[in-house]
C-alpha cells in the first residue's frame, strides 16, 4: 500500500511539477504580455497627449482661420462697397467728360466762327480805310458784327474794342471831312 501510495504520489508529484512549469511559463508568458501592454499603454498615452497638443493647435488653428476668414469677408465686403462707389464715380466722370467733350466742340466751332467774323472785320476796316464815301454804311456793319462777336465769344473783346475805337476814328473822320467839304463849299459859294 505505501508503494502504491508512494507510486501514486510520484505521479502527483510529476504533475504538479509539470503543471507548475506550464504554469511557471504562462506567468512569465503573461508578464511579457503585460510588459508589452504597458509599453503599448505608454507609448498611446505619450501618442494620445501628442494629439491632444495636435488637436489643441488645430483648434487654435481653426480660430484664427476663422478669424481670418471673417477678417477677409468684412475686407471683401468693404472692397465690393468701395468697388460699386468707383463705378458710380467712374460713370459720373465720363458723364462729365462727355459734357466737357461737347462743351469743347462747341467752343471750338465758335471760335471757328468768330475766327472768321474776325477776318470778316478786318476786310472789312480795310474796305473802310479805302472807301471813305461808304464808311457810314460800313460801320453800322461793323457794329452789328462787332455785337454778335460779343456774344458768342468775350475773349474777342479786345479786338472788338479795337475795331470800335477804329470805327470810332473813321467817323471822326467821316465828319471831318463833311465838315471840311462843308467849308469848302461855303468858301466857294461865298467865291
Amino acid at each position: 500500500k505505501l508503494k502504491e501510495e508512494d507510486d501514486s504520489n510520484n505521479i502527483s508529484i510529476k504533475k504538479l511539477t509539470t503543471d507548475n512549469r506550464n504554469l511557471e511559463n504562462e506567468v512569465a508568458s503573461e508578464k511579457e504580455q503585460i510588459s508589452t501592454l504597458e509599453t503599448d499603454k505608454t507609448k498611446l498615452k505619450e501618442e494620445t497627449d501628442s494629439n491632444s497638443i495636435f488637436i489643441e493647435n488645430l483648434k487654435r488653428e481653426k480660430k484664427n482661420l476663422e478669424d481670418k476668414v471673417a477678417s477677409n469677408e468684412k475686407q471683401i465686403s468693404t472692397l465690393e462697397t468701395d468697388t460699386g462707389k468707383l463705378k458710380e464715380e467712374s460713370e459720373s466722370n465720363k458723364n462729365i467728360i462727355s459734357r466737357f467733350e461737347t462743351y469743347q466742340t462747341k467752343l471750338k466751332e465758335e471760335a471757328d466762327s468768330n475766327n472768321i467774323s474776325i477776318t470778316k472785320l478786318t476786310t472789312d476796316n480795310i474796305n473802310l480805310e479805302n472807301e471813305v464815301a461808304s464808311e457810314k454804311e460800313q460801320i453800322s456793319t461793323l457794329e452789328t458784327a462787332q455785337a454778335k462777336l460779343k456774344e458768342e465769344d468775350d475773349s474777342n473783346n479786345i479786338s472788338i474794342k479795337k475795331l470800335t475805337t477804329d470805327n470810332r476814328n473813321l467817323e471822326n473822320e467821316v465828319a471831318s471831312e463833311k465838315e471840311q467839304i462843308s467849308t469848302l463849299e461855303t468858301d466857294k459859294t461865298k467865291l
